[in-house]
Parts: structure tokens; sequence; C-alpha cells
């Protein structure tokens, strides 16, 4: 679940780790302390965990995004391999990797802010399998084939031809392996997104069928798709 943190409360967290972060800039000059010691006694991890900012508002998500909804109708084994791409605060990633607790999560993002801040959220939240890897839209360059591929509110943003960045997933995939995504409904952001059946029609193009299709969610459509076989 999300935390929960009043405005008030929030702000104080940040203005005291942004003192702290200052302190820290003292800390690893010669004077104070070296580096080499700095690193020998694992400050630079904990500084990092310390520094992670809760994300403010995930209380409230929750509340119409169901991740427990949504991860139940994903049906995951305790071991699955997932990866999920370009879920930019790791909302669901954590949450999907405390549902396989056997298994790990690929968390795709690109830019380094992007990757330091997935990484510090694994850390601080104890999830080892968790990890963040440099991808993007061009190539998540997982490392193994995974059971599942993600797509949370960002596959309508691909750049250049979505159709053949969702031709080149289907090798990502374990044999029988799926692709859900979950984005919003057309009219519920002032920017353009893909529709459902726009999306539904990529796919197709690309060499999937529609497996599944939930309407629970009342902001966005989720659609699971698996590749066609011949």
């Amino acid at each position: 679940m999300g935390v929960a943190h009043d405005g008030f409360s929030y702000y104080f967290i940040d203005a005291t780790r942004t003192v702290i972060g200052s302190c820290g800039f003292w800390y690893q000059t010669p004077f104070f302390c070296p580096p080499p010691m700095w690193t020998a006694l694992g400050c630079d991890a904990k500084y990092e965990i310390w520094n992670w900012k809760p994300p403010l508002g995930e209380a409230e998500r929750d509340a119409w995004q169901r991740p427990a909804e949504v991860i139940a109708a994903l049906k995951l084994a305790p071991n699955a391999m997932i990866a999920s791409i370009r879920e930019h605060h790791g909302y669901f990633p954590v949450r999907l990797a405390r549902a396989v607790p056997g298994g790990r999560v690929f968390a795709v993002d690109y830019g380094s802010g992007a990757l330091r801040y997935l990484a510090q959220r694994a850390k601080h939240e104890k999830l080892d399998n968790l990890v963040a890897i440099d991808g993007g839209d061009r190539n998540p360059r997982l490392p193994v084939a995974v059971d599942l591929i993600v797509m949370f509110d960002d596959h309508t943003h691909i750049d250049g031809q979505r159709e053949e960045y969702f031709r080149k997933l289907r090798n990502a995939l374990k044999p029988g392996g799926r692709i859900a995504i979950i984005d919003y409904l057309p009219d519920s952001r002032p920017i353009a997104r893909a529709s459902a059946d726009q999306t539904k029609r990529e796919f197709a193009k690309a060499g999937y069928v529609l497996a599944e299709e939930h309407g629970f969610l009342p902001k966005q459509y989720f659609l699971i798709f698996r590749v066609s076989t011949p």
C-alpha cells in the first residue's frame, strides 16, 4: 500500500533531507571524512536510502487504481519474472515485487534520475527482487525472457512506431508470456491518449491476440495480450 503523508509532514521531511543532504557534502570532504572512509563505512548506500523521498499521493491513488484487484487479475505465479516498462515512480513495480517473492521484477526506465530513484525505492522497501534496468522506448534490454510485460499509463508515449516496438517485445517473452496494458481513457486526460480500440489494432498488427479485457478500473482500460499462434 502507499505511504500516506499530509502536506506539512511531507514538506517537513523533504526540508530535513535537504539539510542533511547538504551535510552529506561536507562529510565527504577530505577534512571531515576522506572519501575512502565514507565508502568503507557504507555511508554512500545509507545516504542514498535516507535521501529517497516517499511518493506523495499514493494512498489516494490506491482508491481508484485498485492495485490489489489489478494484481489478482494478472494471475501471477509466485516465481514469475516480470518487466514493468517506464512506470517512473515504482508504484506498480514495488507491488508486483511483493506479489512474486520467488520471482523478479525488472523496472525498465531511462535516465539516471529515474533509475536512481527506482533503485533507492527498492532499497528503502527492502525488495531485493526489484531491479532497475536502463532501457527506454527502443530497447528494454532485459537480461532474461519474462513471463509478463506490463506497461502502465505510458505506452501511448513510446517514440516512433509503437507496432514495431510491440513486435520486438515478442522476443522478450517466454513461451506463453503475456503483455498487460493499463492506460487512461482518452477523455480522462488533457494529453492525447491511444484508445483501447487503437491499442488492440496495433497489437493485432504486431502479432498478438487479446486474451483478456477488464472493466473494473474507473479511469483506465486494462488489456492483456498473448502472442498469436499460426
